[in-house]
């Protein structure tokens, strides 16, 4: 071949990576929804998958980050795979699990990590490096002719699931926080309603226990069984919202 451009050149990291994640796509896709994430748009992701029950999507989601072995460190028990410290906050900050997986294109095996808990063992200190050596246990292995996924990686996306607020549950969820003299306590918006109606009914009812009010509410602690302090909330009119 002559006369040719100047043409780019595919390099054998894009080769690596594009055959790993192959590999690993046929693999999911027998157990999962699978959304491959399109290159320009790679931010430390691979795939966004979606388990499915039979033919049925659950809506429980988790990433994953695909390695070729080609671009690991074999070392005792586990595979040592440097992932860029900004690509690492991009999985924290992510509402679905994070799953590294390390594919052996030769042999066909998958090696997987679920790299936040090693985090959590690690010290502040790793946000000042560049780099943070994640390691993938080898015992953590599936294989492509695979029956299921693994069963602690399935439990890590239905524990993750679990807690994440359903629709019509936030107010059960989010919270505020009040000042005491001596410490801080947190309570839920559901709470802090209750606390309100309840003490609502009570001062309606002029038992004297609760004093709701513009601009503020008090809620005494007899309204649920007495914890010794009332409750001071800012409420706002309607006006206002």
């Amino acid at each position: 071949m002559t006369n040719l451009p100047n043409l780019p050149k595919r390099t054998d990291a894009q080769r690596i990576g594009v055959s790993a994640a192959d590999l690993l796509n046929s693999v999911f896709t027998k157990f999962c929804n699978v959304h491959p994430v399109q290159q320009d748009r790679d931010m430390g992701i691979d795939f966004i998958c979606e388990l499915m029950q039979g033919e049925y999507p659950t809506g429980k989601l988790f990433n994953v980050q695909c390695k070729g072995t080609e671009e690991s460190e074999f070392k005792g028990d586990s595979i040592r795979v440097p992932i860029a410290v900004t690509t690492i906050n991009y999985w924290l900050i992510q509402p679905n699990p994070t799953f590294l997986v390390v594919v052996d294109r030769q042999n066909y095996n998958f090696y997987w990590s679920f790299p936040k808990d090693f985090l959590s063992s690690l010290n502040k200190n790793w946000q000042e490096q560049q780099t943070v050596t994640i390691p993938v246990p080898i015992q953590n292995r599936f294989e492509q002719d695979v029956d299921a996924l693994p069963a602690q990686l399935v439990s890590i996306v239905n524990m993750q699931a679990s807690a994440t607020p359903r629709q019509g549950d936030y107010l059960g969820t989010l919270t505020l926080e009040f000042d005491r003299s001596s410490s801080r306590e947190r309570m839920t918006i559901k709470g802090l309603m209750h606390y309100y109606l309840e003490g609502s009914r009570i001062a309606n009812a002029k038992c004297g226990y609760g004093s709701p009010g513009f601009p503020g509410v008090t809620v005494y602690a007899q309204t649920f069984g007495g914890e010794g302090y009332s409750k001071e909330v800012k409420a706002i009119a309607w006006g206002e919202l």
